[in-house]
């Protein structure tokens, strides 16, 4: 799924530089429109290339993969592909959520970040006398109004 991710980013970068070049143009501005070529574009067009490099290299990954597991079948490619291919999520749409699902999912993780910040944080703090950090639990706001005395005070 990353590598979907970074094809995606590295075609939005490369519509960005060309818009830039195409609008460079519309101005008559040649000089400036050769140097986004030789930097924007050419960067932009790199990075797709890489990311569709990292596309294909886990294209033949899946593929190694059916394949190890036709070989532990005694079966060809062709046979196993259909069924190793059901049983990968990564090549299944997402559903849509209803509604209700949606809002069930929104209070669950509201929950578990109210849940979160009810826990003690932990702040690094430095002890002159033993020359050290050391981490301790406490009210994280403490902890910071302490840091900010501290600053101010060699400031």
């Amino acid at each position: 799924m990353a590598e979907v991710f970074g094809v995606a980013q590295a075609v939005g970068d490369l519509r960005k530089a060309l818009d830039a070049l195409d609008g460079q143009l519309d101005a008559r501005q040649f000089e400036k429109a050769a140097a986004l070529g030789y930097q924007d574009i050419a960067s932009a067009s790199i990075f797709l290339q890489r990311t569709l490099g990292g596309l294909q290299s886990a294209e033949l990954n899946r593929h190694a993969f059916i394949s190890s597991i036709a070989e532990e079948l005694h079966c060809a490619h062709e046979d196993a592909e259909p069924f190793v291919a059901a049983r990968l999520l990564c090549l299944k749409p997402r559903p849509e959520l209803t509604q209700e699902e949606l809002a069930t999912s929104k209070a669950h993780l509201r929950r578990r970040i109210e849940e979160i910040g009810a826990l003690p944080q932990f702040v690094w703090r430095n002890y002159p006398e033993t020359e050290k950090f050391r981490r301790d639990s406490c009210e994280f706001e403490e902890a910071l109004v302490a840091r900010e005395r501290c600053c101010r005070s060699k400031r």
